[in-house]
């Protein structure tokens, strides 16, 4: 699915895919960071960059995690578009090192214009 295609997707679905996991609610962690609306991750970047291996500390867990967020909230900060490239260094996880995701703000659902903010892996939506 092209970037541009991905809000629209978003704005029609969100509610569906926190049903169905496809999407994980990480508002808790990234309001302290500064993104002060509701907050999603798309599984792929959760399962590859954040989620650890069984046994590891959930500390190892939430310290990736706020990683990718405040990369996130560097990036919403540094534009005014609907999507934002974000450019991240993570260690640790099943996936090391740096990667390139896509801040998405836009509705939360078609009849649910409330702001959110999405967060999807780079690779698996291209640019046009």
């Amino acid at each position: 699915m092209e970037i541009s295609k991905i809000a629209k997707a978003m704005a029609k679905q969100r509610p569906n895919f926190l049903v169905d996991g496809t999407i994980v609610d990480v508002t808790k962690w990234a309001r302290p960071v500064g993104l002060t609306f509701p907050c999603f991750l798309d599984k792929s970047l959760w399962e590859t960059r954040i989620k650890g291996a069984s046994g590891e500390p959930p500390e190892n867990q939430e310290t990736r995690l706020t990683e990718l967020l405040e990369a996130a909230a560097r990036a919403a900060a540094q534009t005014r578009d609907v999507i934002a490239d974000v450019n991240f260094f993570i260690s640790g996880g099943l996936v090391s090192g740096e990667g390139l995701a896509y801040l998405v703000c836009g509705p939360f659902s078609s009849v649910d214009p409330s702001p959110t903010f999405t967060i999807v892996d780079a690779a698996e939506f291209p640019r046009e």
